[in-house]
């Protein structure tokens, strides 16, 4: 039986370009000088149609203020980031390489540059890229992330399961990094720190229905079948009324009822 990661490493990626964009920033007050009235009209527009979650409302006024403002540094980081969103790479890339080529030391810049390269499983540039954003920005924790997911679609599971650590260091509330720093040592067949780490992410997120999946899986491996007929319930319990989680409930029940009549005729 497979687990799952998310289901889905493009689940991961959304739900932090959703997080970005519902914190673009209004224009800058250093570049405002710069900025033609217009353009900055344009361009808080598009941020409040990205909050709303109108991309293409966002996308047509992003554009207008670059129109108005070719060097508007922050239109094209956030426009960049929706045609990205919408696995638009040729646009993305467009905007992602003019903001480096105006401003080479923004950090969100890189970020995006970054998310292209790994779309397109360039992940030594995007590698290099994520590096690149954390140099200027340390702690951003959505760009670390994005690293550690790159590490793991590269095969480096050592820097990946690094990376989660510390991510965890700075963030020790962040359930997903506990929830993928398990799977990492799931794949090791390291099942003990597996569930270790599936604990710690359900305990921030009881909910969690992935943790608890895997967690069941896991504790099943090591052959701790109470253990597993509980974690297999819990997953139950939280994914029953979730349709896409149908098909792995029906399997849980039956692995359930399987494992309770084998610990019943032990006893007999």
């Amino acid at each position: 039986m497979e687990y799952t990661r998310l289901i889905g490493r493009t689940v991961l990626i959304a739900a932090i370009m959703l997080t970005m964009s519902l914190s673009f920033a209004l224009a800058d007050d250093k570049t405002a000088a710069a900025i033609p009235d217009t353009a900055k009209v344009h361009f808080n527009a598009g941020v409040e149609a990205a909050q709303a979650k109108k991309p293409a409302d966002a996308i047509k006024e992003y554009e207008t203020a670059i129109k108005l403002c070719p060097a508007y540094l922050d239109a094209h980081i956030n426009v960049g980031e929706l045609y990205f969103n919408q696995n638009n790479m040729v646009k993305a890339s467009e905007h992602s390489h003019a903001a480096l080529k105006l401003d080479s030391t923004n950090a969100d810049a890189w970020k995006t540059f970054g998310q292209i390269e790994g779309k397109r499983k360039k992940y030594k540039t995007a590698m290099d890229a994520f590096a690149r954003s954390l140099k200027l920005d340390s702690n951003n924790v959505a760009t670390m992330m994005l690293l550690a997911s790159t590490y793991e679609n590269a095969n480096q599971a050592a820097k990946a399961i690094a990376q989660y650590q510390a991510i965890i260091r700075i963030d020790g509330k962040n359930h997903r990094a506990y929830s993928y720093l398990g799977n990492l040592y799931r794949d090791q067949k390291n099942h003990k720190q597996a569930i270790k780490a599936y604990k710690e992410a359900i305990k921030i997120k009881p909910n969690y229905v992935n943790a608890l999946y895997n967690l069941a899986i896991s504790t099943q491996t090591i052959e701790d079948y109470d253990g597993a007929v509980k974690a297999y319930q819990d997953f139950i319990d939280q994914a029953q009324n979730k349709k896409r989680w149908s098909k792995q409930v029906e399997e849980a029940r039956g692995i359930v009822k399987s494992i309770q009549e084998w610990l019943d005729s032990q006893e007999g």
